[in-house]
């Protein structure tokens, strides 16, 4: 007799953008962006929520998404993110948009998008995913400046009209960002 096991719960989605705009510290903000992506990941293995990570690969040109049941399935992510060249992120909304052509018909209950560039093409990209929660995490650059700040700010009453959550975290202050970060 063959026994079927009840499949597992995957509703979440890490989706990690690694586009970087020009005139960004680079190393940073790609070092915050991973740390937070990932913390974000083993947090929800460590509750045992499993949960998809998704990211472009500038290598092949696809969107690379990977279940994360297990720590090594998360080591496994890890390692397809260590291999993308440092040309890494597409301009606009690639990484979204990647993601919709490779995925077209998933659905999710929450939708965590990690990125350090916030603009409208994103957002229109991100409200086309269809889940019930969209939170962005945006990390921002070490020298934000007022100008960028408020162009962010400003974003904020638009993602909120869209039922999204952003969430601002600071390369200076990454840890206890991460750390007071509301996810439920």
């Amino acid at each position: 007799i063959k026994e079927f096991s009840d499949p597992l719960n995957c509703s979440v989605l890490i989706c990690l953008d690694l586009d970087i705009p020009k005139g960004k510290e680079r190393l940073a903000l790609t070092d915050a962006l991973l740390e937070s992506a990932l913390s974000l990941s083993y947090s929800f293995l460590s509750q045992k929520q499993y949960h998809y990570f998704s990211w472009y690969d500038s290598n092949q040109g696809i969107c690379r998404r990977s279940r994360i049941i297990t720590e090594k399935d998360l080591f496994g992510a890890i390692d397809g993110l260590l291999e993308i060249s440092e040309s890494t992120g597409t301009e606009g909304s690639g990484t979204l948009s990647t993601y919709l052509a490779c995925y077209p018909m998933e659905q999710y209950t929450d939708i965590f998008y990690v990125t350090g560039a916030i603009s409208a093409v994103k957002i229109d990209a991100l409200a086309m995913l269809m889940a019930n929660k969209r939170n962005i995490i945006y990390i921002q650059d070490i020298e934000e400046d007022a100008k960028e700040w408020e162009y962010s700010k400003a974003y904020e009453k638009g993602i909120a009209e869209l039922g999204m959550g952003l969430s601002l975290i600071n390369v200076n202050n990454l840890q206890s960002d991460i750390q007071r970060l509301q996810l439920s």
